[in-house]
């Protein structure tokens, strides 16, 4: 007779996600687990641009985002030169560049379903009023 084995295995959250909580893990898991339902429940119930009901529109929403950048500094270097009180050495600058990151806002934009003027949603209908 075949047997079902059953084995339990833990899963921990990495430690950069830890807030110190032990149950920590399972409400993360518990809010992905929320959002993709969330997102395949817009995806089933949205309204569908190819009826003659329904209108479309652009939206715009601001995304966080990390970019690089430039980030000019003061390079001190020294030559020799002909200044016997600092010993043949001269102080120089030069303006140099290193990358650096900063978040910034930018503006993105998508198409919207609505229903047209005269019609009211239901589910993923538009229907007459």
């Amino acid at each position: 007779m075949d047997e079902e084995r059953v084995v339990n295995v833990p899963v921990n959250p990495p430690a950069a996600l830890s807030l110190g909580d032990e149950d920590t893990g399972p409400r993360m898991v518990r809010s992905v687990a929320g959002l993709i339902v969330c997102s395949l429940l817009q995806i089933v119930l949205s309204l569908n641009p190819e009826d003659p009901n329904v209108c479309s529109h652009w939206e715009s929403y601001a995304v966080t985002v990390q970019e690089s950048y430039a980030h000019p500094f003061d390079q001190i270097y020294y030559t020799r030169c002909t200044d016997i009180l600092n010993w043949f050495k001269c102080t120089r600058h030069r303006i140099s560049y290193k990358t650096a990151y900063r978040r910034g806002l930018r503006t993105m934009y998508r198409r919207r379903s609505q229903c047209c003027p005269g019609y009211y949603e239901n589910g993923d209908f538009c229907i007459q009023n």
